[in-house]
């Protein structure tokens, strides 16, 4: 909890700078600004950083500026190595749900919005989502049977079967008495 503190308190007092965001205009870099701005107001308005009116108009902003922060710069780095569109808009929108009335009030996405722009995203994401999983290599280390057809249909074919008799003994149909149902 210090560390974030600390960062941000020397970022307001302007004791070191950030790389700038790669696209001003990007909702994740307007949110951050927004908030960098908003502390520095109130900064301005105290005689110290070093008094109780800091402790509590400051540093309940701290972590959500360190956050911001990251969001901001994690979308850089993700528009940078080009990761696909799809991905980028789903983890904005995922951002944009942990302060919602900010992202409503301030930067004009209202929730009806915000839903539209995570079923788009969500939709794109569905429809690729076995080439993303590919391209993470990430099927050796995958152990759910829903990961391809033949895990599942495999998993599927040796699930117990329970006898509707009296004494409900579990029995394993045969591949074949399955795809008949």
């Amino acid at each position: 909890m210090i560390s974030y503190l600390g960062s941000a308190t020397e970022l307001l007092l302007r004791r070191y700078e950030l790389p700038k965001p790669h696209d001003h205009n990007s909702i994740l870099a307007r949110h951050e600004s927004s908030l960098l701005s908003e502390a520095s107001q109130s900064l301005s308005e105290l005689q110290s950083h070093r008094d109780l009116e800091y402790d509590r108009t400051i540093l309940p902003l701290c972590q959500p500026i360190v956050e911001a922060i990251g969001h901001r710069m994690a979308y850089d780095a993700a528009v940078s190595a080009g990761v696909p569109r799809c991905l980028i808009d789903m983890y904005v929108i995922s951002i944009m749900k942990l302060d919602p009335s900010w992202y409503s009030e301030i930067g004009g996405v209202g929730r009806k919005e915000r839903y539209k722009m995570e079923d788009k995203a969500v939709t794109e994401v569905g429809k690729r989502l076995e080439e993303f999983i590919h391209d993470l290599g990430a099927e050796p280390s995958v152990t759910a049977p829903i990961i391809s057809d033949r895990m599942w249909d495999d998993f599927v074919a040796n699930l117990p079967a329970y006898d509707d008799g009296a004494r409900g003994l579990v029995t394993h149909m045969p591949r074949t008495t399955l795809a008949r149902l």
